[in-house]
This record gives C-alpha cells, structure tokens and sequence, in this order.
C-alpha cells in the first residue's frame, strides 16, 4: 500500500509532539505537568465533544473540565492546609456527589409521567475525567526512564502496528470495532513494542537480575503494554464508531485529535504502573 500526503502530515505532526513531549519529560517539574494537563483536558473536551455534541451539557462539561484541571495541580497549590489533602481521589468523589445530586435533581423534576432523564449522561461526566485526566495523571507519579519506557512502547507499537498493517495487513483483527486494522499490524506493533522495551530497559533501567531472565522480564512488559495499547485504540475506534465520528476533532494535522494520539497511552499508563512494574520486580 502506498503512503502519500496524509502520512507526510503524520509523521511531521508526530515528530513534533514527541520532540515537545521529550523536551517536557527531560524538564519535568512544571512543564510536564502543564504539557500532560493541556493533552489530557483537550482530550476530555474532544470525549465530551463526542458524546454531547455542540453546547449540550454545557454545565457538565464545565464541571467536568474543572475536576480535570485540579487533577493535575499538586495538592500543596490546590490545599495548602498541611492537616488535608485534596488528592486525586477525593476529587473523583466530589465530581461522583455532583454527577449524583444533577441525576437526582433531574429526576424529580417536572410532573410524574415526565421522560425520565438518562443515569448514562452523569455516568459519562465520571468517566471521562477517570477515562483521560485520571489516567494521564499517572505519568506523573513515576521516574524519567519509567515515562520513556512507557512512552517508547506505545510509539513502538502504534508505529509497527501502522507499518505491518500498511505493508502486509491481509487479515482483519476485529472489523466490526475497527475495519482497517489487521492482524498482521497487530502483530507487528507486539514485536516491536517486546523488542524496543526489552533493549531499553534492560540497558537504560537496568534489569532487576541482571541477567537474561531480566532481560526476558522487561520484554514481557514490553507486550503487555502493547497489548494495552492496541486495547486502547480499539476502544477508542469504538467510541468514534458509536457516536458515528470519523476523528476525535481536526487539531493534528494527519493524526485526527489529542484523543486519537492518546487512547494507547491512557491505557498503557495504568498497565505499567499497577501491573508491569510490580511483575519487573519479580525478576
């Protein structure tokens, strides 16, 4: 298959945002803080966008931008009361009491065979802050190398995932989620996420053995975040799929949205910090 225009676009745009994400992860501090809290509130407006088009729940979206936007101050900026905390947990329940009281309300509102309101709205509110804010929050509690481990699988497994689909994909993954993808992509971004990861981790990290069985371990991790990757696209083209969008939105050239560029990370965030991290350590 040939590549023209749009994949020119694509991996200008693409080089772009890894160099400002590099730049951002090297800094640290304030800057990655401020660079993953713009990805993850413009991924919730794209999220919201889907699901609400145009200025429907324009209160909810608020709310919900506003709990996503203190999700990323630390907890002295927001709370300087060294007797409490306004962590990211109590943030979620503070959005769940909102979510709740707005169905309530909406509930008993009007007289008593008025349609009844959708639990599915508030539940939207809530899951799209967990979905995307909550989630790329976690890039924030773990070390440099960590964060390019993470960062290298995904590119690693979306870019062989894109080539091998492109050049070899005869055989469809799961076309009713997503009709271009293809198992020989899949199977390309598995082999190079498990190859990029295994090497960089073992000599950049540093295997917890020190042998080959360390080796082994952060190549393990290398698939299961692969995996997670791919299961977030798919995810992803689900949504598009039942909102009947083609795009998140248009705001990267050749790549569709800040959702469409995420929905691998958000998913492999969690992976590695409550799964493959733990696993690593095993070896």
């Amino acid at each position: 298959m040939s590549l023209g225009f749009s994949h020119i676009q694509r991996v200008i745009s693409g080089a772009v945002m890894l160099a400002a994400l590099g730049a951002c992860l090297y800094l640290g501090g304030w800057p990655l803080r401020i660079f993953m809290g713009l990805a993850g509130l413009l991924s919730l407006w794209e999220f919201y966008q889907m699901c609400w088009p145009g200025r429907q729940h324009l209160l909810d979206k608020g709310v919900g931008f506003a709990c996503g936007l203190l999700l990323f101050l630390p907890p002295q900026f927001v709370c300087s009361d060294g007797g409490f905390t306004l962590d990211g947990f109590l943030i979620l329940h503070a959005l769940f009491l909102y979510a709740a009281i707005r169905f309530l309300a909406s509930y008993g509102r009007g007289k008593l065979d008025a349609p009844k309101p959708n639990l599915g709205d508030q539940a939207l509110l809530l899951f799209g802050v967990v979905y995307l804010p909550f989630s790329l929050r976690l890039a924030l509690e773990i070390g440099l190398l960590h964060q390019l481990a993470v960062l290298l699988a995904v590119v690693a497994s979306d870019t062989g995932a894109y080539y091998a689909g492109n050049f070899f994909g005869k055989h469809k993954v799961w076309p009713k989620v997503s009709p271009n993808k293809s198992l020989e992509g899949a199977l390309g971004g598995l082999l190079g996420s498990t190859a990029l990861l295994g090497l960089f981790g073992f000599f950049a990290i540093g295997a917890p053995s020190g042998s080959v069985l360390g080796l082994a371990g952060w190549a393990l991790a290398g698939l299961l975040l692969s995996l997670a990757s791919q299961l977030g696209d798919f995810f992803e083209s689900a949504i598009k799929r039942h909102y009947g969008v083609k795009d998140s939105s248009r705001l990267i050239p050749g790549h569709g949205g800040v959702l469409d560029r995420l929905d691998s990370l958000v998913f492999a965030l969690p992976v590695y910090v409550f799964i493959c991290l733990p696993l690593l350590a095993w070896f």
